[in-house]
């Protein structure tokens, strides 16, 4: 193996919240590189958000989704350059985000008369960038 290879390292992390019928956990792994022409990486997280309810009889839902970002990274020996290249929502997950619903106080449950009203927005779709980093 190359003479830089006991140097070689990786971080985890894990995140974990719960709130009100929601679950969101966030996983995310990457590798570092170091070599004589600096340091690479490669890496990724993937973010889980469960289903989630708006109301106390859990009949309003919004079913969970996943999602998996990815990154690749080199920095100079030095530290001044760095070029990073992610994607992000790789996979191109199509889901919704809402952040509130309100249904109308005279309506009944399962009958025409019950409207529900959701506000919210789109997960972004998938995107690439590429970006240049320069330490003055």
């Amino acid at each position: 193996p190359p003479h830089f290879s006991s140097r070689r390292r990786h971080t985890r992390y894990a995140d974990r919240s719960r709130g009100l019928g929601d679950v969101y956990k966030r996983q995310s792994l990457h590798y570092f590189y170091p070599t004589q022409l600096g340091e690479f990486s490669i890496g990724g997280t993937y973010p889980y958000m469960g289903d989630r309810y708006f109301d106390l009889g859990n009949y309003l839902e919004e079913e969970g989704y996943s999602l998996l970002d990815l990154q690749a990274s080199w920095t100079s020996t030095s530290s001044r350059y760095k070029l990073l290249l992610s994607v992000t929502n790789a996979a191109d997950e199509e889901a919704f985000n809402t952040t509130a619903c309100d249904a109308n106080a005279d309506g009944v449950f399962g009958t025409p008369s019950f409207i529900v009203r959701c506000g919210g927005n789109p997960i972004e779709q998938r995107l690439y960038s590429a970006q240049f980093f320069v330490r003055l």
